[in-house]
């Protein structure tokens, strides 16, 4: 009886096998019908509303840090990381940059330049119209001024170092009251305000010559003033 049942079950599933293959035919492939309803248009992110175009398009810069402008001159400044500053015409016609200081030559070691604001408080008085700007290694900070008795085209800066820190200096700021803020990297992370030292100078003073250290009795034969000690420095070989 169950030989019986289990023969019955097999024809069964033939007689499936058989239907489907004959109501299904590989010759006739199954058609999508067309979408006519269609409401898709646009495209699902919005434009950017401005665009950006080179200014400058045949001026380029090696791994430039800062653009800054100079008040009243029509011209901007531009750092690179080098330690060579720029100024550029505003101009598109003529814009060319012309090397205004090149700090490795001038410091004698490796820069890396962070531009500053170019000043415009009433704090530091002395600074106004002064494009300021530091260095990430060597943390000395800098002013630069356009000199005021040249004129286009032979127009000529003037360059001074405002002081020397220990400083690794990332970033530049100027408040709404004047103040000038310097930001620290890693040596504090602290911010520090740029202020004047309050040190009279007294470097017109110091002697250029060594008759003039008081250190000599006689230069002719380098005798000691009286109180000065001699000695000398024995190294071992």
């Amino acid at each position: 009886m169950a030989q019986l049942f289990r023969l019955a079950v097999l024809a069964g599933l033939m007689l499936d096998s058989t239907v489907l293959a004959q109501s299904s035919p590989k010759s006739s492939p199954l058609r999508r019908t067309a979408w006519t309803t269609s409401r898709m248009a646009g495209t699902p992110v919005p434009p950017a509303p401005y665009r950006i175009r080179p200014a400058f398009p045949e001026v380029r810069f090696d791994h430039p840090t800062s653009l800054q402008e100079i008040p009243g001159q029509d011209r901007l400044l531009v750092t690179e990381m080098s330690g060579k500053i720029f100024s550029l015409s505003k101009s598109v016609a003529t814009a060319k940059p012309e090397l205004i200081i090149d700090l490795e030559k001038h410091t004698g070691s490796q820069v890396s330049v962070i531009g500053g604001p170019v000043y415009r408080g009433n704090k530091l008085t002395e600074l106004q119209g002064a494009f300021v700007y530091g260095d990430y290694i060597i943390g000395t900070i800098w002013a630069l001024w356009p000199d005021a008795t040249t004129s286009e085209p032979t127009k000529t800066f003037k360059h001074a170092t405002l002081v020397d820190t220990d400083l690794q200096i990332v970033s530049f700021s100027e408040g709404s009251a004047g103040e000038l803020y310097v930001l620290d990297y890693d040596f504090t992370g602290q911010i520090y305000e740029l202020l004047p030292s309050g040190l009279k100078d007294n470097s017109a003073k110091f002697p250029r010559k060594l008759s003039e250290t008081g250190l000599f009795k006689s230069l002719d034969d380098l005798e000691p003033s009286p109180g000065v000690v001699p000695y000398s420095v024995t190294v071992s070989r």
